[in-house]
């Protein structure tokens, strides 16, 4: 078997036009320019310059393989059966289909095999933003189209004008927040979130958080053992402000060891939140520590930063709305991990602190808190599954559930949770089957009860007898009883 063509590479560059940020550079051949201006310009403007690095990546993948396809466009044995205007149309039906035909052969010589609904989707959605970026730079002139750009946008233009666009009419994907529409939703599938079974969290909590052995060293003066001698404490204090005020994993690295104050915790924006003097956190961490923004770097401290409803506006900061139980839980804990794990002069400001012998007091990175999260899930006897709502995801779902299960309003919920739109919470706050059917069985005792009583009008709640023939009308039988047997099997 053939190996796989591609026609680019990958890499990540720092960018000389926005200063500390890296950007993805497509490289090509030097017949093509070396690398593909198409790309840089796409990652520099205005409407995507402010991406994630995670995001411009998978971004550049998508661009990285339509360049491949319009390459091997040009291929004579491959070439010649299609037609240049149509290459975004192929294009993604190469994407869900793959390029292998079935007796193995592949004229493409790509070798891709078909796509999955979901990654189909997110292939569509950057490829749509990168065309209608490209068609912009056109016709503003900013770039020298290349054939590459030409065909691109003869092709995107072609398929716009189509009444059954591949591209635009069927399933558009989202343009602004960069995620594709889920293809399963087309089908009416959804998968309902019930958050982190209670039982399971308390287990998580008791035994999994809990230390393989005490340590003496954090005894009380007592001689007694504490929080910090048995416990977890980075561990904990994380699950508690997911499951108790509903974080995601990456918000929890951009929280300042100050940003918790003795009855209020804040949350900042990783770069424009302000202190009290005014000054802003990127000003802050360059002057004082020499960092950028977690989420304007890239390796294992990268910590992302999805959009976060601000209700501070002068000093860019949410607070955090931690459940009762939850927030005394949490101060315990605090006090614990302040007092005996935290670093007297840490390098940085950030709450929580590796305690890995060989990075001790260095920030702790996510993939620290999974390796930790992964490792208690296996001390408590428990296995991570999105699909059984036991991973790390799911706290924010529990948080989501009680806020409804205590009766508060959509608006309350959207504030709690800091989404920008009530619709966003709609995922977090889905019944799930049990309480749908609970509420239906009160309801219809409510009903019956109301008949029995006032309101004798209602109409009855009893399931119709579609066996024993109480239709008026029946011409086809379709409800009549028939008997079966031998030599009367047939109606």
């Amino acid at each position: 078997m053939s190996r796989p063509i591609t026609y680019h590479l990958i890499r990540s560059m720092p960018s000389p036009l926005m200063a500390s940020e890296h950007v993805p550079l497509v490289i090509v051949s030097k017949q093509d320019g070396f690398f593909l201006r198409e790309a840089h310009a796409f990652f520099h403007d205005e409407r995507y310059s402010d991406r994630s690095h995670s995001w411009r990546l998978a971004a550049a993948k998508t661009i990285g393989l339509f360049f491949d396809f319009f390459k091997a466009s040009e291929i004579e044995d491959f070439g010649g059966a299609i037609n240049q205007h149509m290459l975004v149309r192929n294009f993604l039906l190469a994407v869900s289909r793959g390029t292998i035909l079935r007796d193995g052969e592949d004229p493409t010589g790509l070798r891709w095999k078909p796509s999955s609904p979901d990654r189909y989707a997110v292939r569509k959605s950057y490829l749509r933003q990168f065309l209608e970026a490209l068609q912009d730079f056109s016709d503003e002139g900013t770039i020298i189209p290349t054939r590459f750009c030409q065909v691109a946008v003869s092709s995107r233009a072609r398929e716009y004008q189509r009444a059954r666009s591949l591209l635009y009419h069927l399933g558009a994907p989202r343009t602004y927040s960069g995620k594709p529409n889920d293809s399963r939703r087309s089908l009416g599938v959804q998968h309902k979130k019930r958050g982190f079974d209670q039982e399971a969290l308390l287990k998580l909590l008791q035994v999994g958080c809990r230390r393989s052995r005490s340590i003496h060293a954090f005894y009380n003066k007592n001689g007694e053992p504490t929080l910090a001698s048995e416990f977890n404490l980075n561990l904990l204090m994380a699950i508690i402000l997911m499951v108790g005020g509903g974080l995601r994993q990456s918000e929890l690295f951009h929280i300042f060891l100050d940003d918790i104050r003795p009855d209020i915790i804040w949350m900042y924006h990783p770069e424009y939140g302000k202190d009290r003097r005014g000054r802003i956190r990127s000003d802050y961490l360059r002057e004082e520590f020499g960092l950028l923004p977690r989420n304007r770097i890239t390796g294992t401290q990268r910590a992302g930063w999805k959009r976060f409803l601000i209700t501070d506006d002068q000093r860019m900061r949410s607070r955090l709305f931690l459940l009762p139980y939850w927030h005394e839980l949490f101060y315990k804990v605090f006090y614990e991990y302040r007092r005996n794990i935290y670093p007297n002069n840490p390098a940085h400001p950030y709450l929580f602190v590796s305690t890995d012998a060989r990075f001790y007091g260095q920030p702790w990175s996510i993939q620290g808190l999974k390796d930790s999260f992964k490792a208690a899930m296996n001390k408590a006897g428990m296995k991570q599954s999105k699909f059984e709502d036991t991973n790390m995801h799911a706290f924010r779902h529990s948080y989501g559930q009680t806020l409804v299960s205590m009766g508060l309003s959509p608006l309350y919920v959207k504030e709690a949770m800091h989404h920008l739109s009530i619709e966003s919470q709609q995922v977090y706050t889905r019944p799930s089957d049990e309480t749908v059917n609970k509420h239906l069985q009160e309801a219809a005792a409510r009903m019956q009860a109301m008949k029995d009583g006032k309101y004798s009008n209602l109409s009855v709640l009893e399931s119709p007898d579609l066996i024993g023939g109480k239709f008026m009308s029946d011409p086809a039988g379709i409800f009549t009883l028939v008997g079966l047997g031998r030599n009367r099997d047939r109606i």
